[in-house]
């Protein structure tokens, strides 16, 4: 899966498209996403920690879920994105029913978590997922990593973990995003810039799995060990508070009905 992947991306990101960052890491991430999630469609596809529904062009699911904190962000999804929902939530207190999605992203949150807390929103990440399901996190690069990787491994018989950020793409943070040396110029987002990161962003391809200083960790799982019958959603167990806008109220019973 993620061999082909890393052909795919280094032979078919072009220079300009709807990947765009000066920060190659950052592109490279969300052309594997994209090419991932294309091949994986099903019912229910959540996005933890979703901030405006970010994620949801890339997704290919019936459904689309969005969990955020934030409740200006998922109204602003809401708004963007009208085929989608959003649940109003922490992270760290969403608790998903087993085997509900089959496919869950989480990007660049859960460093903002406690190393413990990471653990736990795993597990539950995890438990929401079916059996055939993809489960896709990434983090930075810390000495909190390896664990991280190790309790995914305890659910999943396939992980892929990917090393994102060599020099290259570094050095073209350094110099060229917002709180870069040149981040208050005119080549921030320029047309040129954003070519050379996308050139760059190739070359993660060919080093994801060399750990070195790379910044950033992708963690890509399938295949879970325990096969435990799957749950739906269930949305009646949320107030919705706003048009498409949810937040848990109270205990689920029997009768509620379904996503």
């Amino acid at each position: 899966m993620i061999r082909q992947s890393m052909r795919e991306i280094t032979l078919g990101l072009p220079i300009h498209g709807k990947h765009n960052s000066c920060d190659p890491g950052k592109t490279f991430l969300w052309a594997l996403m994209d090419e991932l999630l294309q091949r994986r469609g099903g019912e229910l596809g959540i996005d933890a920690a979703c901030d405006y529904f970010k994620n949801h062009h890339y997704f290919r699911t019936r459904e689309y879920v969005g969990v955020d904190h934030n409740l200006e962000a998922l109204r602003r999804g809401a708004r963007l994105h009208p085929s989608g929902r959003g649940i109003l939530t922490r992270l760290e207190d969403f608790q998903p029913p087993q085997g509900c999605a089959d496919v869950i992203v989480s990007t660049h949150t859960l460093q903002y978590l406690a190393p413990e807390a990471r653990l736990q929103v795993a597990d539950a990440l995890a438990n929401a997922l079916t059996a055939q399901g993809l489960l896709l996190v990434q983090v930075p690069h810390d000495e909190h990593a390896p664990a991280l990787v190790r309790r995914l491994q305890s659910h999943f018989q396939r992980v892929d973990v990917l090393y994102i950020g060599n020099g290259l793409s570094r050095l073209c943070t350094r110099l060229f995003t917002k709180k870069g040396i040149f981040g208050r110029t005119r080549l921030f987002n320029s047309r040129p810039v954003l070519a050379l990161a996308r050139l760059i962003a190739r070359t993660e391809a060919r080093t994801w799995q060399r750990p070195g200083r790379q910044t950033r960790v992708c963690i890509c799982c399938t295949l879970k060990r325990r096969n435990s019958p799957s749950e739906p959603l269930d949305l009646r167990r949320y107030h919705e508070i706003e048009p498409n806008i949810f937040q848990r109220t109270h205990a689920p019973t029997a009768s509620e009905n379904t996503l």
